[in-house]
């Protein structure tokens, strides 16, 4: 007669294995080491499995859609994102960073525009984001001509990290169809959700894209490309922020290339800046008229509103004529 264990059971003594089996002690021991292996083989598979599965399945929740009488209209939240976007002349030192090289970066502010300028490789890339349009060129060095990027050549990617010119351009921003998905919560910050669709004439490798706008700052907090199987394939991440003087300026962002359809990146490029400074401020009677035009980016960004009030327009007073003299 065998003497059949189960899983809730404890192991019986060996004597007892012995009697009812006839069993030699030897061989008692023998099956109990090997019924512990094998029984260790199942935790390690079972727990294996669990972990496939998890990581298998989307980990982000979907926006609060019960919530989308809580943000406010497109219009006014780009308007905030373009007020937040206009810098004064700063000098950033960091780096571009992969899993395997460092790219050394000073990247200078100033109004809507951004230079990123690489020290150890031949590479200057220019950006101009405004309400109007995205400007992306790119030269050897200081010395050279701008080149302009446009269409497919905003695809390419930049050195061999996970950023293309496309990311840097944001042209997401100025797409006309924009659904609003609701409230969320970003690294324990609020936020609002939107998701928008790109332009007919307007090349992207994105079939849309998600986007998540802080609802105290606005300001981006992440950024999800998608393909056409409605799979995320990028996403942008913003990882920490700096204050100088009245600005904010991102601190890390973390861009990575995703599996389709999984929440795990299969590569990651990270933007790391170290130091900041401010530019000198321009003579006034040296200045030119391009950097007259940009004195406004010194003013400090829009207060920054809660989901609980948000402002709404009010009417201009009208000014009083002046009487004429008698």
């Amino acid at each position: 007669m065998e003497y059949a264990m189960s899983a809730s059971e404890t192991r019986p003594p060996a004597t007892c294995i012995y009697r009812r089996t006839g069993l030699s002690r030897a061989q008692v021991n023998v099956m109990q080491r090997l019924t512990d292996i094998v029984r260790a083989i199942r935790c390690t598979l079972a727990a294996a499995a669990a972990l496939l599965a998890l990581s298998t399945q989307p980990l982000l929740a979907e926006p609060n859609a019960k919530e989308k009488d809580k943000v406010p209209p497109i219009e006014f939240v780009q308007g905030r994102i373009w007020g937040n976007m206009r810098m004064a002349g700063f000098e950033l030192m960091g780096e571009i960073r992969t899993n395997s090289k460092t790219y050394p970066i000073i990247l200078r502010t100033k109004g809507y525009e951004m230079i990123y300028e690489f020290q150890k490789e031949p590479l200057h890339i220019r950006v101009v984001i405004s309400p109007e349009k995205s400007v992306v060129q790119k030269r050897a060095s200081a010395q050279d001509k701008w080149e302009d990027l446009t269409g497919k050549a905003r695809l390419d990617q930049i050195l061999d990290t996970d950023i293309t010119y496309e990311d840097l351009g944001l042209e997401f921003i100025r797409w006309d169809v924009v659904e609003t998905l609701g409230t969320d919560s970003i690294k324990t910050l609020k936020s609002w959700a939107f998701e928008a669709k790109p332009n007919p004439n307007s090349p992207s490798r994105f079939s849309k894209a998600r986007y998540w706008i802080s609802s105290d700052y606005g300001a981006f907090l992440r950024v999800d490309g998608y393909n056409e199987k409605n799979e995320v394939i990028k996403r942008v991440e913003v990882n920490g922020v700096t204050r100088v003087g009245k600005a904010y300026v991102i601190k890390q962002m973390l861009i990575s290339n995703m599996i389709p359809g999984r929440s795990i990146a299969k590569s990651r490029t990270w933007i790391d800046i170290r130091d900041t400074k401010a530019e000198p401020a321009p003579d006034k009677d040296k200045a030119s008229v391009s950097d007259k035009e940009t004195t406004a980016d010194k003013a400090p960004p829009p207060t920054p509103v809660s989901t609980e009030s948000i402002p709404t327009a009010r009417p201009v007073p009208k000014t009083p004529k002046a009487s004429k003299a008698d």
